[in-house]
């Protein structure tokens, strides 16, 4: 289960909500007066999805006060809260335009510079190729191929702060497969 902080925010990992039912989780939500997010919403599989269109419907009939803040990718809401039309009025979509390429490679290049790391331009087009246009694939292919730098420097196979496509091929046989 996605456990809030002291922010207030929770970031389930898709791993589902456990043993928490719908029910429980309004009766605990329902007494806070803040913001939850939940990120990477539609990474959740379908029937977690419905759950917390069904905590919505269970804290609107508590008059709960809490904020639930759902990002995911999705053309609509209703893609995302199966089952949503009877909490419609509940809901309200925020469409964000997606960052553009020159936008992605920013990020890229900032964050490199940042921390004072070269890369190299073929290793930064293919982390723009595999970026699915999605900032946070580049910040996740930016750390691994941090973390494989690091991991090169410490064994010896490498001196230069600069990423270049090893790296990346480091990172990449590290992701694990989705399926």
């Amino acid at each position: 289960p996605a456990a809030a902080t002291d922010g207030y925010q929770a970031r389930m990992s898709g791993r589902g909500l456990g043993s928490v039912t719908p029910d429980e989780a309004a009766e605990q939500l329902s007494t806070i007066e803040k913001m939850l997010i939940v990120d990477d919403f539609e990474g959740l599989r379908e029937q977690d999805r419905a759950n917390f269109t069904e905590l919505i419907k269970k804290l609107a009939n508590r008059k709960a006060r809490l904020t639930l803040l759902l990002a995911g990718n999705g053309s609509s809401p209703e893609l995302l809260l199966p089952g949503i039309e009877g909490i419609r009025h509940y809901v309200t979509a925020i469409e964000v335009t997606p960052l553009d390429r020159q936008a992605l490679g920013q990020i890229i290049d900032q964050g490199f510079a940042s921390i004072d790391v070269e890369i190299d331009p073929a290793a930064r087009d293919y982390i723009l190729a595999q970026s699915q246009d999605l900032a946070r694939v580049v910040h996740r292919y930016c750390l691994d191929c941090v973390y494989a730098l690091r991991d090169r420097i410490r064994s010896g196979e490498k001196d230069a702060l600069k990423v270049e496509m090893a790296e990346c091929e480091l990172a990449e046989s590290d992701r694990p497969t989705v399926g």
